[in-house]
């Protein structure tokens, strides 16, 4: 679920940007420590409370080297509901590094994306949103108008960016009913886990006896979680 800032017109043309940004543009937004213990944050789902509130369904990664994430003092914070960002947390699931939560954060802080600033622009954010100490990943959704205006936001506010894929989000979207391959949603957490650790890598950052204790599972069983991901991206992308 995208988070819509303005209803869009019908009638306008409309783009989808998948869109890879500096992560110093978190630091302009007023969070330049937000890496300090964390290793990585993904968004799974943004919802929309109320016109100055919202909700990210997230899940965030610790390093291995930090220990139990409930030690670190900032997510005593958050927890105690005492962080000056985050006004509500809410755990749904946690592993040795990681927690899956529902975070409520408030419009008037400097989290709140900077498009919002920009009234005439007619835009949507299409989660999954990845954020790590180098980049932030997302897709944007915008009406061809608006493109030299948000092309302008992230040359001002961000050393960085690569427009990775662009095109006609209408056009995608009635042609690809499918758009990836039919992964479990188990075969999608434990690879994402695996290629943002490394895993893939040669020579390999994670083992796959790290992974396996991580989701408190055996390496036999993440081994072949991988192996099945991998035949269903190998059959996707080239049968």
């Amino acid at each position: 679920m995208g988070l819509l800032w303005q209803v869009m017109d019908p009638n306008s043309r409309m783009k989808f940007l998948k869109v890879k940004i500096s992560a110093d543009l978190l630091a302009k937004l007023g969070h330049p420590k937000i890496f300090e213990h964390v290793s990585h944050v993904e968004v799974y789902n943004i919802f929309q409370y109320d016109p100055q509130n919202f909700f990210l369904h997230s899940n965030i990664s610790f390093p291995f080297s930090e220990g139990n994430w409930r030690d670190i003092p900032d997510f005593k914070k958050i927890v105690s509901g005492r962080h000056p960002v985050i006004k509500y947390f809410f755990l749904l699931h946690e592993t040795q590094n990681s927690i899956e939560c529902l975070l409520k954060l408030s419009k008037d802080v400097p989290f709140w994306p900077l498009l919002a600033s920009k009234p005439n622009s007619l835009w949507a954010l299409l989660p999954p949103v990845w954020l790590d100490p180098e980049f932030l990943h997302f897709i944007l959704i915008t009406n061809e108008e608006s493109l030299p205006e948000i092309y302008d936001i992230f040359s001002n506010f961000a050393s960085s960016t690569e427009i990775l894929a662009q095109g006609d989000f209408q056009k995608e979207m009635s042609i690809n009913s499918r758009v990836g391959p039919d992964f479990s949603e188990r075969q999608i957490e434990i690879t994402r886990f695996a290629f943002r650790n490394g895993y893939f890598n040669s020579p390999k950052n994670i083992s796959a006896q790290d992974i396996a204790k991580n989701f408190g599972l055996s390496t036999a069983a993440i081994t072949d979680h991988l192996r099945k991901a991998t035949y269903c991206a190998m059959k996707y992308f080239f049968s």
